[in-house]
């Protein structure tokens, strides 16, 4: 098994979703002791507990809480080497029917976090020696999406932060580098949360039918993070990777 994070300490935001979680326990694989979080109580990740990972419970959204969180990182592990943020939010409501708490609570959620997640963590990293920040969007960033504009909206906010993140760094010379990565259709898809059980099964079925070839696994979403973070991706800074089998690069017919 591979080791490309022996004796490295790792953040996971959003470790109580499906992409979240399969991150955490593929780094601690690879040696990382890993923080994961979640707005929520998620039951532990064995694999993460034996490394000498543990769970916080953080609410992305509020600054004071990023502030508690790198404090508590740098107290308990002295350092801190790869910050993945992966914790978002999607409610599907159609731009005629959106409202702007809606609009608002998406863009805290998903974009403001991974400021303050910049803000916050990159002195930490810079002290550490340098290190990885990985955000993750989606290829909603690259293309209109009329069932979730403001979840679109909030995404491509976070690969242009990626980028101005990526330049600061380079900048500044501190050997932090910052990416994003931008999965296609997610099976199962977070967008179906919150519909009920019959538009649920329904929508599933035709995006499976529309969609199948370029669905991918949750753990095809974590390599990604895992080869940016890691030292094998040591020259790569500021890129916005599309894991989705060609989904963005298919024309629409």
């Amino acid at each position: 098994m591979d080791s490309r994070f022996e004796g490295k300490v790792a953040l996971v935001t959003g470790a109580g979703g499906f992409v979240g979680g399969a991150t955490a326990r593929m780094l601690a694989g690879e040696g990382a002791r890993v923080i994961y979080t979640d707005l929520r109580e998620v039951p532990p990740i064995p694999e993460v507990e034996e490394k000498g990972g543990r769970f916080v419970c953080h609410n992305v959204a509020e600054e004071a809480a990023w502030v508690a969180l790198i404090e508590q990182v740098s107290r308990d592990y002295g350092q801190l080497d790869l910050v993945t943020n992966i914790a978002a939010i999607c409610n599907t409501v159609s731009l005629p029917d959106d409202t702007v708490e809606n609009w608002r609570i998406t863009h805290q959620v998903n974009a403001e976090s991974v400021f303050l997640s910049a803000k916050h963590a990159l002195p930490l990293l810079e002290q550490s020696g340098g290190g990885a920040i990985i955000n993750v969007s989606s290829i909603a960033a690259m293309r209109g999406s009329p069932l979730t504009p403001a979840y679109a909206a909030s995404k491509a906010a976070v690969m242009s932060l990626t980028q101005s993140i990526a330049v600061h760094c380079a900048d500044a010379g501190n050997s932090v580098r910052c990416n994003s990565v931008h999965p296609g259709a997610i099976d199962p898809p977070m967008f179906r949360q919150g519909l009920d059980a019959e538009t649920r099964m329904q929508l599933t079925a035709e995006f499976r039918e529309t969609h199948g070839r370029w669905m991918c696994q949750p753990e095809d979403i974590a390599r990604s993070i895992l080869f940016l973070g890691s030292d094998d991706a040591c020259h790569i800074n500021g890129v916005a990777l599309p894991v989705d089998n060609s989904a963005t690069a298919s024309l629409p017919y």
